[in-house]
């Protein structure tokens, strides 16, 4: 389904103040979308683990960069072993602080967010765990989470597409 917002009048000459928050100082804003590339192996897994604990709790990401306040966010796992999500988890909770209630591990190895069945599971997701609506949607990894190729601009601009009205329905 694609919506579109209209502003006319005054409503196209005043904005979201709130809208312009940092969730993370000078990292991440809210309606950011933020992609994180590397080689493999280079720990983009641990490193967004570690931002979705920092954002659970309210806590400084890296001890550097300011939270302002906790925020729910869904995590995407789609690959790995959930065993083994879950144990990172339990590993860095050691380290970072966490708020298991402000995190909602989703496991799902392939799981194709621009696919018929992502689109469909998606929107269950927003209707059953609409009291618990997040703020944060983290993708790992990228290259699992696309139908198609990670090099075809068609499909790349699909699951944007499919990724951004899902947030929209998030309100993330």
């Amino acid at each position: 389904k694609l919506t579109f917002r209209i502003y006319t009048d005054q409503a196209l000459l005043t904005r979201d103040e709130t809208k312009n928050q940092p969730l993370i100082q000078g990292i991440l804003f809210e309606n950011d979308y933020i992609m994180i590339a590397a080689k493999k192996k280079s720990y983009k897994s641990i490193l967004t683990m570690q931002m979705a604990c920092s954002l659970s709790s309210g806590t400084k990401f890296l001890d550097t960069f300011q939270i302002h306040k906790p925020q729910m966010v869904w995590y995407f796992a789609t690959e790995g072993k959930d065993e083994d999500i879950k144990d990172r988890f339990i590993r860095m909770s050691q380290y970072v602080k966490i708020n298991p209630k402000n995190i909602m591990l989703i496991c799902s190895p392939g799981f194709r967010f621009n696919s018929k069945f992502g689109v469909e599971y998606t929107n269950y997701l927003c209707e059953h765990y609409k009291d618990k609506l997040p703020k944060v949607i983290i993708i790992d990894a990228l290259y699992m989470a696309l139908k198609g190729s990670i090099k075809d601009d068609e499909d790349v601009n699909d699951f944007t597409t499919r990724v951004r009205i899902f947030a929209e329905r998030c309100n993330a």
